[in-house]
Order: C-alpha cells, then sequence, then structure tokens
C-alpha cells in the first residue's frame, strides 16, 4: 500500500479520542521526509477520514492485532 492522504490526520484523530495528545516538535527534532512522487490515484481515505471523525471511531481492526 502506497501512502496516501490521511494517514497522519487519522492516528492523531484517533489518539485524541482515547486521551493521547499530540505534541509539536517544532524546534526540538529534526524531521526528514522521504520524497515520492505525488499519488495519481484517487482513494477514499477522505471519506474513511469522515467516517472516523462522524462516528467518533478510535480503534481500527486493520492495525498491530493482524501481526501474529
Amino acid at each position: 500500500m502506497a501512502p496516501a492522504w490521511g494517514e497522519d490526520t487519522d492516528i492523531d484523530y484517533r489518539f485524541g479520542l482515547i486521551g493521547i495528545k499530540n505534541q509539536s516538535l517544532k524546534h526540538i527534532a529534526i524531521q526528514y521526509h522521504t520524497y515520492h512522487k505525488t499519488l495519481d490515484r484517487v482513494s477514499g481515505n477522505a471519506e474513511i477520514y469522515q467516517k472516523t471523525v462522524d462516528e467518533k471511531i478510535w480503534y481500527t481492526p486493520f492495525g498491530i492485532n493482524q501481526i501474529k
């Protein structure tokens, strides 16, 4: 699966629902971003994120629990 819109926003929102707050590391840490071409495909991530917000969904079955 290639990176797409919403991944950082989604995890930040879900953590917030269970009380984990995001802290900015501006001027504290160095951040690197790996260059990648803009994806041309249309993804459903915006709709998935909106459903997450509307229904206050904090858990996803597509996470670490899949590893066995």
